[in-house]
């Protein structure tokens, strides 16, 4: 392995832990800091629960939070068998990063006009006590390119996820590691028509698994780096002595050296 490839490595094991706890953190803020009067079913509830500042920040946290998970899968080594060799940076999970970034993009309009349209909708109320305005909830939530979008970005995370649990399962240590995260986006979607402490339960526990997943997967990748540098690359061994540039060795040479 070159010194290049190495110092690469460790700097990816490096930013993975940062970029998985800042997922983490926004997927767990995401259901705790939301406000949930749109559920009471009480008008002045909903406009209160969109108008209020913590509405946005929530859904920022969310969307900050997918967009880190894309950099903390991007910098996920899918190791092959053999080892890099000189000037080759190690094989990205470029599948996994893929899904979840397309998935991401497509999760973001949505998001969007959750975020902005209906606050605005929901601050207009307020001001004006004018709780008709809340009519508009129906169209923005129901337009259906923004849904589609949606669904389709779900499916497209909760793919990537699983490919990115199954490269931590080939490669990486603890095995597991990748698991509850895969599951949890898998339920991302599900838990949309739960109530509104499974909500909240589910994003702290997703939030825990990036967490987990980023911080184990790159303790394991930063030790294997490290025991691949501290052997030397290059260095023959005893029993296989270097030869020449431009040599190539014989049978009777190649016995020789073990006798």
């Amino acid at each position: 392995m070159s010194i290049h490839t190495s110092d690469t490595s460790r700097t990816h094991a490096r930013s993975r832990p940062i970029a998985g706890i800042i997922a983490g953190i926004g997927f767990a803020a995401f259901p705790l800091l939301r406000p949930w009067g749109d559920k009471s079913g009480d008008p002045t509830a909903v406009a209160d629960a969109f108008a209020s500042p913590l509405w946005v920040i929530a859904h920022l946290c969310g969307m900050v939070a997918w967009c880190v998970l894309v950099v903390a899968a991007w910098t996920h080594p899918a190791r092959s068998p053999n080892p890099p060799q000189p000037q080759q940076s190690p094989h990205r999970s470029s599948r996994a990063t893929g899904f979840l970034a397309l998935g991401t993009a497509a999760l973001l309009p949505f998001f969007g006009a959750e975020t902005f349209a209906l606050h605005v909708i929901g601050s207009t109320a307020v001001d004006q006590a004018d709780l008709s305005l809340l009519d508009l909830e129906s169209g923005i939530r129901n337009e259906p390119t923004a849904m589609t979008l949606f669904g389709v970005g779900l499916l497209a995370v909760a793919i990537g996820a699983a490919l990115l649990a199954r490269e931590t399962w080939r490669h990486g240590t603890p095995q597991w590691a990748g698991i509850p995260m895969a599951v949890l986006v898998a339920l991302y979607l599900p838990q949309f028509f739960a109530p509104d402490a499974l909500r909240i339960t589910h994003g702290v526990l997703l939030g825990t698994a990036c967490v987990l997943w980023a911080v184990t997967s790159s303790w394991a990748a930063g030790r294997t780096d490290d025991n691949r540098s501290s052997s030397g690359p290059g260095i023959p061994t005893p029993s296989q002595p270097a030869q020449p540039s431009g040599t190539i060795s014989t049978p009777s040479q190649r016995t020789s050296w073990l006798t």
